[in-house]
């Protein structure tokens, strides 16, 4: 794809190089084809401007007295800002001082000093026509990574649709009753005559508001599901908000019970502490706590395949460090060594057809947005413990578009 002067004019090259006369020549060079350069003369010099503004090619002379190498500084560039080119200036051309050189620096091309103006344009170019083939690969993953995340939302309802089906019918059946009694009762007194109605109304009133009180009750339970799921499954955007967490881990639990799955599976909750009020994104919150209970309950699954077994789900105020702990364990499969390395990594899954490897990784990049911290203990045989802990307040609002895939 040809990079045109207006698409030149987003991208940043930084040179680095002790040698001024050089560093000005190719920067003039540079800057004749319309590109945007900014220099340096040295990795240090050159790295304090990489984070005041960011470069996608940035070119190191090899060999510079004092301080750090253009090797090391490279290397420090790839750790700091992986997806930025990188490329070697140097005057030596033997090849394995060439090849040693492009190896540890991770460097894209090796270019020889002093090098032709025709050369080093044409290889600036491709360096810039790899950094965009790899952002449109990058956003091209973040929306496939976006997409299937909706798609595991999607298959998790439908997992969770028969037990809400179930519960919705047993929560409208205090409706039915009552409505039919009253039907009956309002039907009787408007037979009866003046006298009787009176006594008919005095009769019926007391039995009317129980009816009434506990439809209500119905009613609330009803709401209480509905926000149970809408808090998981709501996708617009949002904003940080301060709200209690606790009636949030509750939503969650009474979620899960609502799958087949948890027949035979006991949550135990305990909370610690008394105030568990936290600024936080409260539906992305809530998805990932019902994300990480679904897993503790199918890890017990995978266990033996009965799908017997204990989860426990704890939450405790942590007063001096102004932070909540939340805690989900399982007495399940646990994972290996191994699994435990990979376990946030985008697509990395263990439960082969059941899933799509997106979870975990979005409970993680999710915390991450918080600020907080996510750890696992986990041995084979025994069980998992997934232990978050989140700051209670943030400096600034947390804005969080699910829209714009690399927030995911």
């Amino acid at each position: 794809m040809p990079i045109s002067t207006e698409e030149w004019k987003t991208y940043s090259i930084l040179i680095v190089d002790d040698e001024l006369d050089i560093l000005n020549s190719i920067k003039n060079t540079l800057r004749l084809k319309g590109f945007k350069v900014s220099t340096a003369i040295s990795g240090e010099e050159g790295l304090e401007l990489l984070k005041q503004s960011p470069a996608q090619v940035v070119m190191s002379d090899q060999k510079m007295p004092g301080g750090i190498s253009g090797t090391e500084f490279l290397c420090k560039v790839k750790d700091l800002y992986p997806h930025t080119v990188t490329m070697v200036l140097s005057a030596f051309s033997e090849p394995e001082y060439l090849l040693g050189a492009m190896n540890e620096a991770r460097a894209y091309y090796y270019l020889l000093k002093p090098c032709a103006q025709d050369e080093l344009i044409q290889r600036v170019t491709q360096a810039l026509k790899r950094y965009q083939s790899e952002l449109e690969a990058r956003r091209q993953f973040e929306r496939l990574q976006a997409l299937l995340i909706q798609s595991e939302k999607m298959a998790t309802m439908a997992t969770y649709a028969g037990g809400i089906a179930h519960n919705i019918r047993n929560m409208i059946l205090p409706f039915q009753a009552p409505l039919d009694v009253i039907k009956m009762d309002t039907q009787e007194i408007k037979e009866a005559d003046d006298t009787q109605k009176i006594e008919l109304f005095a009769k019926y009133c007391d039995e009317i508001e129980e009816m009434v009180d506990n439809t209500n009750v119905a009613i609330d339970h009803i709401n209480d599901l509905i926000e149970s799921i809408m808090s998981v499954y709501k996708a617009d955007k949002k904003e940080s908000e301060f709200f209690d967490l606790l009636p949030i881990i509750q939503n969650a639990i009474r979620l899960q019970k609502l799958r087949h799955a948890f027949d035979n599976i006991q949550i135990h909750f305990e909370k610690t502490g008394f105030d568990f009020g936290i600024e936080a994104l409260r539906g992305y919150l809530s998805s990932n706590i019902v994300e990480l209970i679904k897993n503790a309950g199918d890890a017990i699954s995978q266990k033996d395949g009965k799908a017997k077994g204990n989860v426990w789900v704890s939450i405790e105020e942590l007063k001096t460090d102004d932070a909540l702990k939340l805690i989900v364990r399982d007495d399940g499969c646990g994972m290996s060594p191994e699994v435990r390395k990979e376990i946030f990594a985008p697509l990395f899954t263990t439960k082969a057809d059941l899933g799509t490897g997106l979870g975990l990784s979005a409970v993680y990049q999710m915390i991450q947005l918080h600020r907080g911290t996510i750890e696992v203990e986990s041995e084979p045989g025994t069980g998992t413990a997934f232990i978050i802990t989140l700051p209670k307040h943030q400096d600034n609002k947390i804005v969080f578009d699910p829209n714009v895939s690399k927030q995911l």
